[in-house]
């Protein structure tokens, strides 16, 4: 179900969505990753998140205690979801470069389906505030502990070679989050024709982003497995 449905299916069904807490909160949370992400918090109205969430702007104080809370709730949850991704990177059953692979796979998905404006509220809250979201802080450790272990378990296995983990973690996220965050101002310049050229597919962009980073990391005397 796109993103678009599910907004206006919450709009038809306010009542019965209340009626479920965790629909609710679910509800709130993606609207305000939308709403903020794309008119910053000053910008967004308590009206217009309910309005969006389609349920009363009293359960926005109920589930969260104000505008400001759920605004956090928003980035925390993103990032923990991102989180959840990179607990599977300590699956020892698979092979280093297929982790990595799916942990692309899984930043494409939280951005398009699950969190999908989650890329651009990131990079607002961070660009606004000079420093990363003190709800994100833990997370990103944690993210970043598990892609060094299993970039370094690839490491040993000869698979690949020795690269600074925070090198290869920036390149692969920040590559990703532009890209899906910057997704509306093609998709508008492409409908005026002002690109020069074609603006490749998500999936396209991420089967590109995903051989680069495991041909990049591939040792030299063998390629990834």
């Amino acid at each position: 179900m796109s993103t678009r449905k599910s907004s206006q299916e919450s709009i038809r069904h306010p009542r019965r969505r209340s009626r479920d807490p965790e629909a609710t909160r679910e509800a709130l949370l993606r609207a305000a990753t939308e709403l903020f992400a794309l008119h910053g918090y000053d910008g967004v109205r308590v009206d217009a998140l309910a309005r969006h969430a389609g349920v009363n702007k009293a359960l926005i104080n109920y589930y969260f205690g104000g505008k400001r809370h759920l605004y956090r709730a928003a980035i925390e949850s993103s990032f923990r979801e991102l989180h959840g991704l990179a607990e599977e990177l300590r699956d020892r059953s698979r092979s280093p470069s297929e982790l990595v692979g799916r942990f692309i796979d899984g930043f494409a998905d939280l951005a398009q389906q699950r969190r999908p404006y989650f890329p651009a509220l990131f990079l607002r809250e961070t660009l606004s505030t000079g420093e990363l979201a003190p709800e994100a802080v833990e997370h990103v450790g944690s993210i970043l502990t598990a892609f060094r272990d299993v970039l370094q378990r690839g490491n040993r296995q000869g698979l690949f070679r020795a690269l600074d983990p925070a090198q290869v973690y920036l390149h692969l996220v920040g590559s990703l989050a532009f890209f899906f965050a910057t997704a509306p101002a093609r998709d508008r310049l492409a409908r005026k024709r002002k690109l020069p050229v074609v603006s490749p597919s998500p999936d396209d962009y991420v089967a590109f982003v995903r051989d680069a980073v495991i041909r990049a990391l591939a040792a030299q005397t063998g390629e990834a497995k």
